[in-house]
């Protein structure tokens, strides 16, 4: 399942990116923004199901669900909640972007994944001290 992760991080990062790159002065009930990134959660929503470790499940499914409280928490202009749960995604998403460079290096959509988070710079792209800024 590591391809199905990686898509549907790679298709976060693009969300989140496209709020920060906006400024958020975009029409954030609009469902296009986050339509990429849903046509991959049946392929992580699968992973999450079968995957055989637990705790690896449990992990998952945190993952995704901080991803999508970060988003709903911006929509709805709650950043404070929206930059805690960016947070833990983020340490989750850094957890998983190991595992994977772990188990695919030869992967090219892994290698795409790990250059874009290494040029983390802002929203969508979290600071080295996992510090989310949004403004309004």
């Amino acid at each position: 399942h590591g391809p199905a992760v990686a898509e549907w991080i790679t298709a976060h990062e693009r969300t989140l990116a496209q709020l920060g790159d906006a400024g958020l002065s975009i029409d954030l009930t609009d469902d296009s923004l986050t339509a990429e990134r849903d046509a991959h959660i049946a392929p992580l929503g699968a992973a999450i199901a079968e995957h055989p470790s637990a705790v690896m499940r449990a992990e998952l499914s945190a993952m995704q669900v901080a991803a999508d409280a970060t988003v709903h928490g911006v929509r709805r202009s709650e950043y404070a909640t929206a930059e805690r749960q960016h947070v833990t995604y983020v340490e989750y998403r850094d957890l998983w972007v190991g595992r994977l460079r772990q188990f695919s290096l030869d992967d090219p959509e892994i290698a795409e994944l790990r250059r874009g988070l290494s040029q983390d710079t802002g929203v969508g792209r979290p600071p080295e001290n996992g510090d989310l800024r949004l403004s309004s």
